[in-house]
């Protein structure tokens, strides 16, 4: 007898701070969590996001594959301070290649929120953020 077993990733949390506001955060900091992201996620709740940690500053690339909410992006220097932000549409069809949503220059973080949250915020270029890791 065979049984098939699904696991899930319980990703860290954390809250951050940025402009007065905050907003809570799942972590993706392995290549395993960064790759899957927000993707197959039906929704996403208001002051909610994800931050995407990587191991040193580079140019930072994502798309909206398989992605079904629409969401803000903002990259985010070694010193926390917010490079610039982008909105990412969901895309009209499957069958479309997604664009991809490149960093202008070096970054080592990139927070996902639901769409125009920076906008609406007032969150802008140069902004630093805060965090400290909670423990789930």
């Amino acid at each position: 007898m065979f049984s098939t077993a699904i696991f899930l990733t319980i990703l860290q949390t954390s809250l951050i701070a940025i402009g007065g506001e905050s907003v809570r955060v799942e972590i993706a900091d392995t290549p395993e969590a960064r790759q899957k992201g927000l993707m197959g996620r039906k929704e996403l709740l208001p002051n909610t996001g994800m931050l995407f940690i990587f191991d040193q500053p580079q140019p930072l690339s994502f798309w909206m594959k398989n992605t079904i909410i629409p969401l803000s992006i903002a990259f985010f220097d070694e010193k926390k301070q917010l490079i610039e932000t982008m909105d990412m549409p969901v895309l009209e069809r499957s069958t479309d290649q997604p664009p991809l949503f490149i960093s202008s220059r070096p970054a080592l973080y990139a927070l996902e929120v639901p769409q125009k949250w920076f906008q609406e915020k007032g969150i802008e270029k140069g902004m630093e953020f805060f965090f400290s890791r909670s423990t789930r």
